[in-house]
C-alpha cells in the first residue's frame, strides 16, 4: 500500500470514522487520496 494513490468515489456517503480511519492509513504510508462525488450528495 506504500506510496499507493487511492480513489474514493461517493465520497459524500463515507462516515467520520470511517475517514478518520482511511486518513490514518494515507498519512502513515504516504498515498495520495482522491475524493469524487456528485454535487448534489
Amino acid at each position: 500500500m506504500q506510496d499507493s494513490l487511492i480513489v474514493v468515489d461517493e465520497a459524500g456517503m463515507v462516515g467520520t470514522k470511517a475517514y478518520a480511519e482511511l486518513f490514518r492509513v494515507v498519512r502513515n504510508n504516504n498515498c495520495q487520496l482522491i475524493l469524487a462525488g456528485d454535487e448534489n450528495s
